[in-house]
């Protein structure tokens, strides 16, 4: 058993990315149910990608309000913010509108 979860282990990527690494490209809904993926945001330039857990977590809505206060910061180089949560669009919808 401890030989197949090591093996597991090892072949399973590392969590993250490094500097200068790429994203892998995704499609996921948004807030509105549409389908968006990164390769289209980042067609149009560079994107801010953040993470999470969902609109009842009282440390990520402080990080999204502080992602949200930077956007003129984003946008003056031209870069997008896309956060990207486990809940479903209309709980998402709930999040964008606060």
């Amino acid at each position: 058993m401890q030989q197949a979860a090591t093996e597991l282990a090892q072949k399973l990527p590392d969590p993250g990315l490094d500097v200068g690494q790429k994203a892998p490209d995704f499609t996921l809904p948004n807030a509105f149910g549409k389908s968006v993926s990164l390769s289209e945001y980042l067609e149009k330039g560079p994107v801010v990608l953040t993470f999470y857990r969902g609109a009842w977590c009282p440390y990520c809505n402080l990080e999204l309000h502080a992602l949200h206060a930077s956007l003129p910061h984003f946008e003056r180089y031209g870069a997008r913010l896309i956060a990207v949560t486990p809940q479903k669009p209309d709980k998402s919808l709930e999040q964008v509108k606060k």
